[in-house]
């Protein structure tokens, strides 16, 4: 049975590649690993390919984040709670120039 771990892994680097814009293949050759490996890692259909340190290191990097990042965190859920609070810092900081504004009006 796969491991949160490995699940975090497939999840993040399917995130990252997206949003960095780089595909499975340049991952797949820059990592060193077989074309395809990294659309198996994960599927049932192949009953779960293990990774080696070494690769998992090298995609991380690949990728600019650490390996406790792309092991531990879920990163995608992580960055929309940034922009989340972002907004609402904002909301926050219109709402206080509204009340300035209506307090002078008065």
């Amino acid at each position: 049975m796969k491991s949160e771990l490995t699940d975090n892994f497939n999840k993040n680097v399917r995130y990252l590649s997206k949003v960095k814009d780089i595909k499975f293949s340049t991952l797949e050759k820059e990592a060193g690993v077989a074309h395809g490996y990294l659309s198996r890692f994960g599927n049932p259909k192949y009953n779960y390919v293990e990774m080696g340190v070494v690769k998992v290191y090298k995609i991380a990097k690949l990728l600019g984040v650490s390996v406790n990042e792309i092991l531990e965190k879920d990163l995608e859920k992580e960055n929309k709670i940034k922009d989340i609070e972002g907004q609402i810092t904002e909301l926050l900081g219109n709402v206080d120039k509204l009340i300035k504004m209506k307090e002078a009006l008065e």
